[in-house]
């Protein structure tokens, strides 16, 4: 599982650069082969991300910008506006 997430984010971080070349060529950089490299992206598509394959510049695409995220990211929102409002509350801005 865990190469499985690896490779995913190595595609992503690609596909981001706008730098995976074709299909076949971004197998051989996995070592993987043409159709396993089609089967991420389909199963990256299927998670939501709006991929798209560029013939001119032959390489995959994203056609929106955004953020690929894989795995558990903490909430962290409430602990910053805590410190927010303490900071604010040190310097006397509010009571």
């Amino acid at each position: 599982m865990k190469k499985q997430i690896d490779e995913i984010k190595k595609i992503n971080e690609l596909i981001q650069k706008r730098k995976t070349g074709t299909p076949a060529e971004l197998a051989n950089k996995f070592n993987v082969s043409e159709r396993k490299v089609k089967g991420i992206i389909k199963h990256m598509r299927d998670l939501g991300c709006p991929i798209h394959y560029n013939v001119i510049k032959k390489s995959y695409e994203y056609t929106k910008q955004g953020v690929f995220k894989l795995g558990f990211e903490e909430d962290r929102s409430e602990s910053i506006v805590n410190a927010v409002f303490k900071a604010l509350r040190n310097e006397n801005i509010i009571s």
